[in-house]
């Protein structure tokens, strides 16, 4: 992943929960919105999320705002995890839960599976010892 992209949705996923902290202050509901688009304003300019931020700035009202926050929240952690190479602990949970009640077939273990269920991207990995480039 571009390391600028991946800051960037850093950057634009701090200032979003900065946004949602300053929209649940105290305070007229004018002042919490007006004080959740500040925290937005320098993401509205450039970027891929730049049209998403400015709906957020541009939205009127308290529930407008939240929604559209947490729009930008979800995208901006998506771009994060777009490059991840393990699964959380959520998902094995998940997916060993599944497995347990029949919903999906059991993962084989490393050494019996076929090349076909191999993870390509993992394979070719492994063949660099973990190195992303070739």
């Amino acid at each position: 992943m571009n390391p600028d992209l991946r800051k960037y949705a850093q950057g634009v996923l701090s200032a979003t929960r900065r946004a949602q902290r300053e929209l649940g202050g105290d305070g007229p509901a004018a002042k919490r919105v007006a004080r959740a688009s500040l925290a937005l304003g320098s993401y509205t300019k450039d970027g891929v999320l730049a049209p998403h931020a400015r709906d957020v700035c541009n939205a009127r009202g308290v529930g407008a705002v939240r929604s559209g926050l947490g729009r930008l929240e979800s995208l901006a952690l998506m771009i994060l995890e777009e490059d991840k190479l393990r699964v959380d602990a959520n998902e094995t949970a998940h997916r060993v839960m599944r497995e347990a009640t029949g919903q999906c077939e059991k993962t084989p273990p490393p050494g019996e599976r076929t090349e076909d269920q191999k993870d390509p991207e993992a394979v070719k990995r492994g063949a660099r010892r973990g190195q992303d480039t070739p």
